[in-house]
């Protein structure tokens, strides 16, 4: 068969929206605004001028007071929904996308908000939807700098991220210019485009969620659709053709839902026109729809998402895709049917009794306090009788006892308020939720202990039964279709941050098929209770522990330990455990803890080697000091003998050097003798020379 052409898509796309659940005008819609409505303490339309036109709020008190406890379930600790490997060696891949998708839930998207609003949706409106989706759309930013240099310029050049679409060089007047390597600076407008994608998850509200009808659950529906509203520049940076969505006709159809009018009535006014003067921001309805079609005329339907606008549906996409991306969540579902009940069906009701008694009421109190009086006409002052100052008198023209007669108005107080008290003994039942656990009454004080932990438990048990419903139906479709989105979409590997350490994520080498497994809803008592009750756990850990000598088994293991401190940590309200404790998975290996009677042994032989070299220690010490006596002895002999031979050689040498002295002293006399006589000798001979002159002159 040849492929379907697009007339006939658009044909069966048309039908298919115009007979989903949800469409403006059908039973679910009414029902949903109603109940709007009267969560909103709105007026029944049957109130009359000068009666009471007081409503109660009943529904919105029940829905407030579950809304705390469920969100402490789910927002008070981290990772209730954790994915299990179902291949060996893929444990760390399970941990990685646990905690991967957790981030994307709580850090890429505002977690707390969307599980808050879909959360209030279910309650309210019986479903809430969330849609798990990749945004490729690209985000443009526009930049100026100024006294920007070269180096840097290039830079930007090279990035193909970023568009320089302005540039203006700077030679001078700038002090900045003495700073640069080339005399030059630049002041751009640059474009930075960032198309890296993300995982979008988003609450829709339940009025624009279509679905076919009678299903049995979301996964079995032939047809699913989001509608929205968009601008054209919102439709065209989507990547749309931009002629065809400028020709697109603007559609106010859905403006006139019974959803979206009790919704926003009382903040806007009606109808909500499209007032916008710039032709961009014109708003356009949108419908993505996932359906079952053959398409390309093999016999067989498959999924595609085929988007279309307007109200003539005009085609603007059309591609096969692996699933729809819708998750919902409903708090008291009904076997083999997608839509359940709601906390406000069960309360309505009530609500409305309520409000009528009490209107009754107060209108019972005002005629008994301000009683109409009969009196003679013409006989009685009108004005004085009509007059409410206190001590007015009252002027007649006879007796007042024969001239009045007041018509009393017996009071409902001994009727209506037992009947307002069995009311509200009929909502608790329906939902759970008794005074005793809304706010603290009067009487709640003289409560005994154990009948006020058995009315608290089953307020508890209800909301831990609703959250086990939205985690099982709801929230684990939902992650596994963020796991399932990332690894499909997911091209290049990110680094985010994790328990203050910067990771890497490739989410190419996971397994899609993961198993999931949710620990929401688990447990009984309070969030204080069940503190307590994981530190009964943990002190029973304690004794096993210490009977079995240690934390290596066979009963309790690291592991276990820090299993329950996790989750003591997580219900005393502190996110990250990690802060306290490190994961035990990620230590270091330790050694193997030795047989006792190894030790035992070990250590005796160890007291004896020490014994022995204490004993061989002692030996040597002693014959190092007997050696050390002895060198001592011999050197202090030595020295004796040295002083002795020093005293002789000093005596020696006393005697030397007298000897000697005495030598010097006989030679230098000889030597003074002999000068003498020499000199004598001269003299004798100079004397004969000068006779022997004068003798021959």
């Amino acid at each position: 068969m040849a492929q379907m052409q697009d007339e006939a898509l658009q044909a069966i796309v048309h039908a298919e929206i115009t007979a989903a659940s949800g469409t403006t005008g059908d039973e679910l819609t009414i029902s949903r605004a109603q109940a709007m409505d009267y969560y909103l303490s709105k007026k029944f339309g049957n109130e009359l001028e000068g009666f009471s036109q007081v409503v109660s709020s009943d529904v919105q008190d029940t829905i407030e007071s579950i809304m705390p406890d469920l969100m402490e379930v789910f927002a008070s600790g981290d990772n209730f929904v954790n994915f299990k490997p179902r291949r060996p060696n893929d444990e760390m891949f399970a941990r990685q996308a646990t905690d991967y998708v957790n981030y994307i839930w709580y850090e890429d998207n505002n977690g707390f908000i969307n599980l808050h609003d879909a959360f209030k949706d279910a309650l309210l409106q019986k479903t809430g939807i969330w849609k798990v989706v990749w945004d490729d759309s690209q985000v443009i930013n526009n930049m100026k700098l100024a006294d920007v240099t070269s180096e840097r310029a290039e830079m930007y050049l090279n990035d193909p991220q970023i568009e320089i679409i302005e540039s203006t060089e700077i030679m001078e007047g700038r002090d900045a210019l003495l700073e640069t390597t080339d005399g030059r600076l630049w002041d751009l407008t640059l474009r930075r485009v960032d198309d890296d994608g993300r995982c979008k998850v988003m609450v829709i509200p339940p009025e624009n969620f279509l679905i076919s009808r009678r299903q049995p659950t979301l996964d079995d529906a032939p047809f699913t659709a989001h509608r929205e509203k968009y601008t054209v520049s919102e439709l065209i940076l989507q990547g749309h053709d931009e002629e065809l969505v400028k020709s697109l006709p603007s559609d106010d159809e859905h403006i006139y839902n019974e959803e979206y009018q009790a919704r926003f009535d009382q903040d806007e006014a009606w109808p909500d026109e499209d007032r916008h003067l710039d032709p961009t921001m014109r708003e356009v309805w949108v419908h993505e729809c996932y359906l079952l079609v053959d398409y390309d005329g093999d016999g067989v339907a498959e999924m595609r998402q085929v988007t279309v606008a307007g109200g003539q549906y005009v085609i603007l996409s059309n591609e096969p895709v692996e699933e729809h991306p819708f998750a919902y969540i409903t708090p008291i579902k009904m076997p083999h049917k997608f839509y359940g009940r709601s906390i406000a069906d069960l309360v309505m009701e009530i609500q409305a009794i309520k409000s009528t008694v009490w209107r009754q009421l107060l209108d019972n109190m005002y005629r008994v306090n301000n009683a109409r009086t009969a009196y003679h006409d013409g006989l009685v002052s009108l004005d004085d009788l009509n007059s409410m100052k206190p001590g007015q008198n009252v002027r007649t023209k006879g007796p007042p006892s024969e001239l009045m007669m007041p018509m009393t108005t017996q009071s409902l107080g001994q009727y209506a308020y037992p009947l307002l008290e069995y009311l509200d003994t009929i909502r608790e039942t329906r939902t759970g939720q008794t005074r005793h656990n809304q706010g603290l009454q009067a009487d709640s004080l003289n409560k005994t202990a154990a009948g006020m932990n058995m009315l608290l438990g089953r307020g508890q048990r209800r909301v831990m039964m609703i959250a086990r419903l939205f985690a099982e139906i709801g929230l684990r479709p939902a992650y596994m279709k963020t796991l399932r989105c990332v690894i499909r979409h997911q091209q290049k590997t990110r680094v985010i941050r994790l328990r203050d350490e910067w990771v890497q994520i490739d989410p190419a080498e996971w397994d899609i098929e993961m198993d999931v497994m949710v620990q929401a809803g688990l447990g009984h008592g309070t969030q204080e209770q069940r503190a307590m009750q994981t530190r009964g756990i943990m002190e029973v850990q304690k004794e096993i522990a210490a009977a079995q000598g240690g934390l290596d088994g066979p009963i309790i293991t690291w592991d276990k330990i820090h299993a329950v401190f996790k989750e003591f940590v997580h219900q005393v309200g502190y996110r990250q455990h990690e802060r306290f404790m490190d994961d035990p998975v990620n230590a270091k290996p330790q050694q193997p803890r030795p047989d006792p009677e190894m030790m035992k042994m070990q250590a005796e032989e160890e007291r004896k080697r020490m014994m022995a070299q204490a004993e061989e220690e002692r030996k040597r010490m002693v014959a190092q000091a007997d050696d050390e006596r002895k060198r001592m002895g011999m050197f202090l002999e030595h020295q004796r003998k040295m002083q002795e031979m020093g005293l002789k050689d000093a005596r020696e040498r006393a005697a030397g050097d007298m000897k000697a002295a005495t030598d010097f002293s006989k030679l230098d006399t000889e030597r003074n003798v002999a000068a003498a006589k020499v000199a004598i000798q001269k003299d004798a001979a100079e004397v004969a020379f000068n006779g022997n002159g004068v003798t021959g002159g």
